[in-house]
């Protein structure tokens, strides 16, 4: 695309007679379909990762930050006592070769974004402000245990390696905010408001993350066909709403998964479907 680019701009300036880069569909970027954890396997990673990270991993899931944004948090960002609780998204920290540990503002205005908690997330994140964060309002969320300052990239590494290890999953940090966007889409959520609630500019970048599981493909299909599974087994196929309550929700997508959160568990045991997408979504209202 950039070649083609730069002999348009030859052609303009008369240097050349015509435009050389002119295959059908080179300028065309087919994004890899990235895994989609699903909710077992985000609690599953959650349990096996060191406590002070537990947070971390389920804002990830849940609210779809960024791992920079994540170490960006302060404590002065999270607000639970809102109805309902949120955070807000104001700067990433990452980690460069030649200043070591460091501030960045987002690189859009989009990236500045307040984004309403699920209940899961509230919950985690009340347990490890009063156990793993200072008093002050500026205090790191997430921290390492012995500097106290943001994990370098080897330490990370390493509790994250050690994690995935232990819980028997093999996605990335950064798959876990596609788990994030993916439901928002089978959930039925338009691209423009994930594309808020992601902190994208542009819709394109949006559509990366707009990938349906192999279930939810299934289940579309047999509504399609006639094969209505969620009225004969009693289960919610993912594709809309569900009434009733979660208790009756068995579905594997949406069943609660281990109960063994540290401090715990209880989180999914209370709120069935821990995605809660109207309350994600009540911050647009």
């Amino acid at each position: 695309r950039l070649m083609r680019q730069i002999m348009q701009a030859a052609v303009d300036d008369r240097l050349i007679r015509e435009n050389p880069c002119r295959v059908k569909g080179a300028a065309v970027e087919h994004s890899k379909e990235r895994s989609i954890p699903s909710l077992e396997e985000v609690v599953r990673l959650a349990e096996a990762i060191e406590p002070r990270y537990e947070a971390m991993v389920l804002v990830a899931a849940f609210a779809g930050l960024r791992k920079g944004e994540c170490f960006g948090l302060v404590r002065s960002d999270i607000d639970l006592d809102a109805d309902p609780p949120a955070l807000r998204v104001e700067r990433s920290r990452i980690e460069t070769r030649a200043q070591g540990l460091l501030f960045q503002d987002p690189k859009t205005a989009a990236g500045r974004r307040e984004l309403a908690l699920p209940s899961i997330v509230a919950d985690a994140l009340r347990l490890h402000l009063e156990n793993f964060v200072g008093t002050g309002g500026d205090a790191l969320v997430f921290t390492a245990a012995r500097s106290g300052d943001t994990p370098l990239r080897n330490v990370w590494r390493r509790a994250w390696t050690t994690a995935r290890s232990e819980a028997d999953v093999s996605c990335t940090f950064h798959d876990l905010r596609h788990t994030f966007g993916s439901r928002l889409a089978m959930a039925g959520v338009n691209a423009p408001t994930i594309k808020e609630l992601m902190g994208h500019k542009s819709l394109r970048m949006t559509e990366r993350y707009m990938h349906l599981s192999p279930q939810h493909r299934l289940d579309a299909v047999q509504q399609l066909a006639g094969f209505e599974t969620g009225a004969e087994t009693g289960t919610n196929t993912g594709t809309g709403p569900s009434e009733g309550p979660a208790e009756q929700r068995t579905g594997s997508e949406n069943s609660p998964g281990p109960s063994g959160l540290r401090g715990g568990g209880r989180y999914l045991a209370r709120t069935g479907d821990p995605l809660l997408v109207r309350q994600v979504l009540s911050q647009l209202s």
